[in-house]
Parts: C-alpha cells; sequence; structure tokens
C-alpha cells in the first residue's frame, strides 16, 4: 500500500497493465510517500507519484518501514545479483529530503540509502510488552541475533 500525505493512492491498471492515476490528493510544499511494501510492482508508483510532486517544485520525503531486498546485503557468488545495491541506488536518484526505515536487515541496508533514518522498534516492542504483560509472559527469539538485536527493548522482572 502506497500512501501520499496520509491518503491510500489507489493503484488502478489500464488494460494492458500499466498505472492509471487518478483522485491524487492535493500535494503541499513538503509532502510524505509512505510505502507499505507489498510487492515490487509498488515501485514503479513510488517512482510516479515522486517524480509527480517533484514537476509541482515540492520537497518529497519517503516513510518505507520495511526495506525491499535487505536480505540480499551481500553477493556470495559471483553469479549472484546485489539487489539491494540497485534497488537502494534508484531510491537514491529519486532524491527524497529523507528515506526512513523501520528496523532494516543489516546495516548493510541504511548504509546504501542516501539521507536516511532508521527507526528503532523499540518504543513499539515496548508498548506492546506493557498491553500483553502478565506473569507468565515469555519471550521467544527465532535466533541469537534477534535476541541480541531486540532483547533491551524488553524489560521483564525474570527474563
Amino acid at each position: 500500500m502506497i500512501k501520499l500525505n496520509d491518503v491510500e493512492i489507489k493503484l488502478d491498471k489500464y488494460p494492458d497493465g500499466t498505472f492509471l492515476f487518478k483522485d491524487i490528493p492535493p500535494i503541499g510544499p513538503k509532502n510524505l510517500i509512505e510505502w507499505f511494501f507489498e510487492s515490487m510492482e509498488e515501485m514503479s508508483a513510488i517512482i510516479y507519484l515522486t517524480q509527480y510532486c517533484k514537476d509541482h517544485g515540492t520537497k518529497i520525503y519517503l516513510d518505507m518501514p520495511y526495506v525491499p531486498d535487505a536480505r540480499m546485503d551481500r553477493v556470495k557468488k559471483r553469479k549472484e545479483i546485489f539487489t539491494l545495491k540497485y534497488f537502494a541506488q534508484i531510491i537514491n536518484l529519486l532524491n527524497f529530503e529523507q528515506v526512513e526505515v523501520l528496523d532494516p536487515h543489516s546495516d548493510v541496508s541504511a548504509a546504501l540509502f542516501n539521507k536516511v533514518h532508521v527507526e528503532s522498534p523499540n518504543r513499539m516492542i515496548e508498548d506492546t510488552v506493557k498491553k500483553i504483560a502478565s506473569d507468565n509472559l515469555m519471550m521467544f527469539y527465532p535466533d541469537a541475533g534477534s535476541m541480541k538485536r531486540y532483547s533491551s527493548a524488553v524489560h521483564l522482572p525474570y527474563a
């Protein structure tokens, strides 16, 4: 899902599969594009919306909580494609005022983007734990890396 200034953009299509943009919300001097990733197909919509805002001489910010291709943060074999690098290059070409991401897969993800701001998930984790807290609350982590990364956000009385 994509939002422009807090309004969801409907991604209608022509019969040939290309996007038909209509009912675009008003833009101002500063505009926020939020990309709640569902598919890479949305990438072209991000490009079109960004260029539309630029054509109107405005500043554009991108909030992209999930970083597509983040798991391909290194190449191990010669015949692999460093998709994260190329994805970041495309985002960088759009020249956003700021790109905000939430808890990227690795430091490599954040390092490849220009003007990036990394949002920590700790506050969300703390808030969620407070909402569901009980005497027998237990946190499970899928691996040692995630335990190291997220356990500092959780302050259980007997962890």
